[in-house]
C-alpha cells in the first residue's frame, strides 16, 4: 500500500551550531504526517535532534516510538524522523565520505556499475525473504530494520533541497559504507591487489584505509569492574558524529533490546565504528580485519544480508552473547569482515569471577565465520583487545595474513605490545579512558616512531615525506562501564587524541580532503550521554577535556 505523507512544519531561524529541533511522526488511515516543533507522546513516534557538532563534538538524537502502533509503522516513524531532521548533515556526510571512498577505494574515482547493481539486487533479495517469510522470526526482524530505512529514506525525501536529494539507492548505499570497504573490490575483481607483486610498504599503505579501529575490554583487580572501549579509525573528514538513543516499545516479544545507545553519523541506521549498549545488557564492538587472500571475494553475492543489518538484527534478537554470534552469522555478507566482542553485564557481578559466557568473540570472513566463548581467556589475560588483526589461528590462516611479518602479528604488533604493557595497570575508569587516547609516539618505542602504532592513531603527524601520512587515525574514544551500561549511558569524546600530541585543526592540516560543515578545530571534552526519552531534555554531562 502506497503511504501518503504530510507535513506540518516550523522554521527555526537558529544558527546551526546551536539548532535543538523537537518532532514527532503521526500515523492515521495509513497516512505518515511530519509535525516539527512539538515532542509528543501521542504520535507513531517522536524525536529531538541537537545539532551541537560545534560544541562538544557530536550531535544528540533521541527517538523514542509508540507502543500502540504496529511495530513496522513504529520503526518507519523513527526513521523518517531520523531522515527530515538531520537530513543537511547527512548530505554533508555523504559527500565527504564518498569523496574518501572515491579517492581512496576505488580507481577511476566513480562507482563500477557492479556495485550499484549488487545494492538493487541486494535489497530486493532481502524484501522478496521478508515478504515470503511473513512467520520467520529473523525476517520479522529484518522487516523493522528495512521499515526504518524506508522511513528515512521518505524523511530526507521529504525535507531536503531539490539539489540534495537522493534516491532509496543512494542512501542504501550510503549505510552501506562499512560493507563498501570490501564490495567494490569483490564485485570488481580486476580491483583486487596483487600482494605477491607489492612490496611491504605498498602492503601497509593498502591496509591501512581498511584498518578501522582499538577495542579494548578490561576486567579490573578483583573484578570490581569491566570497561568496555573502542577508538573508530577513519579520514578525519568523516567526524561529522552524532550520538544515538533508539527507545522503540515493540510489541513483538522476540526483541530482547528495544532501546540501545550508539556512537554513529548523520542518518546511519547503525554505529559503524561499531560501539553499542544495549537494554538487553548486552554491549558490542568490532574492529577491522583485512583480507588478503582475495579469492575469497568469490564468495561475495548480493543474495545475503549485509553486515550493517545483521548487527541491527543481532542487537535486536539476542539476550546473550552466544545468542548474539549465531543471529549475526546468518546470511553472511562477506562484507565489513570484522572481529566482534559481545560483552554480557547480566553474566557479571562486581567482586565476583565473571560467569561462563560473560564475552563472546566471532570474526567473520567471507564465506566463514568463527566464533567462540572468551570468558576464560579474558579472566586469565585480565584484558581482551582488537587491533585489526585475527584472534582466531584459523580467520588468521584463511585469510592469508603475511605469517613472517611482526607488523601483521597478533602476538607481537606494536598495538598488541603496548596494551599488553598498558592494560594491566588499567583499573579506574579514568585509565581506561586516558588508555584509550594513549599515542605517545615519539618516545614510546613500542610505537617504532610511528603516530599510526597506537592505540589512538594520528597518521597526520608522520613526518614528511614518509609514506602514508594522511588526515587519517582515531576519531574518538567511547567507554562504558557495569554502572554506566545499565542505564544505556556511555562516556565518549569526539577528536583526534590531544593527549601529548598537537590538537587537529583543518586550517593547519596540509592535506586537500572534503570536511564540508565540520568545526575547525577539534579540541573537545568527554560527554558523558545520558538520554532521557520522556522529556528530551538534556541529561548529558560535558566533562574533563584529555590536556
Amino acid at each position: 500500500m502506497l503511504l501518503k505523507l504530510s507535513l506540518i512544519f516550523i522554521v527555526f531561524l537558529l544558527p546551526l551550531s546551536c539548532l535543538a529541533t523537537s518532532a514527532t511522526v503521526y500515523y492515521s488511515g495509513g497516512e505518515y504526517s511530519f509535525k516539527e516543533g512539538v515532542y509528543d507522546e501521542n504520535g507513531a513516534a517522536r524525536a529531538k535532534y541537537d545539532d551541537t557538532l560545534d560544541t562538544v563534538g557530536w550531535g544528540r538524537f533521541v527517538v523514542q516510538t509508540n507502543k500502540d502502533f504496529d511495530d513496522n509503522v513504529q520503526a518507519h516513524a523513527a526513521g523518517l524522523l531520523e531522515g527530515a531532521l538531520t537530513h543537511t548533515r547527512l548530505f554533508q556526510h555523504r559527500h565527504n565520505i564518498f569523496d574518501w571512498f572515491l579517492h581512496h577505494y576505488v580507481p577511476g574515482g566513480i562507482w563500477p556499475a557492479a556495485v550499484w547493481n549488487f545494492l538493487d539486487t541486494n535489497l530486493a533479495y532481502i524484501r522478496d525473504n521478508i515478504k515470503n517469510n511473513p512467520t520467520d522470526d529473523y525476517w520479522v526482524v529484518t522487516g523493522l530494520v528495512v521499515s526504518q530505512f524506508e522511513g528515512l529514506t521518505e524523511g530526507y525525501q521529504l525535507m531536503a533541497p531539490v539539489t540534495e536529494q537522493l534516491t532509496e539507492l543512494d542512501l542504501w548505499m550510503y549505510n552501506t559504507a562499512g560493507d563498501l570497504l570490501d564490495l567494490a573490490t569483490a564485485v570488481s575483481p580486476e580491483m583486487r591487489p596483487n600482494f605477491d607483486e607489492m612490496t611491504r610498504d605498498e602492503i601497509m599503505a593498502y591496509t591501512l584505509f581498511r584498518d578501522h579501529c582499538t577495542g579494548l575490554v578490561r576486567l579490573t583487580e578483583g573484578y570490581q569492574d569491566i570497561y568496555f572501549a573502542q577508538d573508530a579509525w577513519f579520514t578525519f573528514g568523516s567526524m561529522n558524529r552524532v550520538f544515538k538513543h533508539y527507545d522503540f516499545n515493540y510489541q513483538n516479544d522476540i526483541i530482547k533490546a528495544p532501546s540501545m545507545t550508539f556512537s554513529s553519523y548523520p542518518g546511519f541506521l547503525f554505529s559503524f565504528d561499531d560501539h553499542y549498549t544495549l537494554s538487553s545488557g548486552l554491549c558490542a564492538l568490532e574492529t577491522t580485519n583485512e583480507i588478503f587472500n582475495t579469492t575469497l571475494y568469490d564468495l561475495v553475492v548480493p543474495q545475503c544480508v549485509l553486515e550493517w543489518v545483521r548487527v541491527r538484527i543481532a542487537n535486536y534478537m539476542a539476550d546473550s552473547g552466544e545468542q548474539w554470534t549465531s543471529i549475526f552469522e546468518k546470511e553472511n555478507s562477506g562484507t565489513y569482515n570484522n572481529q566482534w566482542l559481545i560483552l554480557d553485564y547480566k553474566q557479571f557481578t562486581p567482586g565476583q569471577k565473571p560467569n561462563p559466557g560473560t564475552l563472546w568473540a566471532l570474526e567473520q570472513i567471507p564465506g566463514f565465520v568463527q566464533k567462540a566463548d572468551i570468558t576464560d581467556h579474558l579472566i586469565e589475560q585480565g584484558y581482551m583487545p582488537s587491533y585489526n588483526i585475527p584472534y582466531f589461528k584459523d580467520i588468521f590462516k584463511i585469510s592469508g595474513y603475511p605469517s613472517d611479518d611482526t607488523f601483521w602479528s597478533y602476538e607481537d604488533c606494536p598495538r598488541a605490545k603496548i596494551i599488553r604493557r598498558n592494560a594491566s595497570s588499567v583499573n579506574t575508569f579514568e585509565h581506561m579512558k586516558n588508555m584509550m587516547r594513549y599515542n605517545n609516539w615519539e618516545y614510546d618505542p613500542l610505537s617504532q616512531k610511528d603516530p599510526g602504532n597506537a592505540p589512538a592513531s594520528r597518521y597526520d603527524l608522520k613526518p614528511k615525506g614518509e609514506s602514508r601520512r594522511e588526515a587519517f587515525g582515531a576519531l574518538d574514544s567511547k567507554v562504558t562501564s557495569y554502572e554506566l551500561a545499565k542505564n544505556l549511558m556511555v562516556e565518549a569524546i569526539s577528536s583526534p587524541t590531544y593527549v601529548q600530541q598537537p590538537i587537529f585543526k583543518f586550517s593547519t592540516c596540509p592535506f586537500i580532503f572534503e570536511h564540508v560543515g565540520l568545526p575547525d578545530e577539534y579540541h573537545f571534552p568527554w560527554v558523558k550521554w545520558d538520554f532521557n526519552t520522556e522529556t528530551g531534555e538534556l541529561n548529558d554531562q560535558i566533562l574533563e577535556y584529555d590536556d
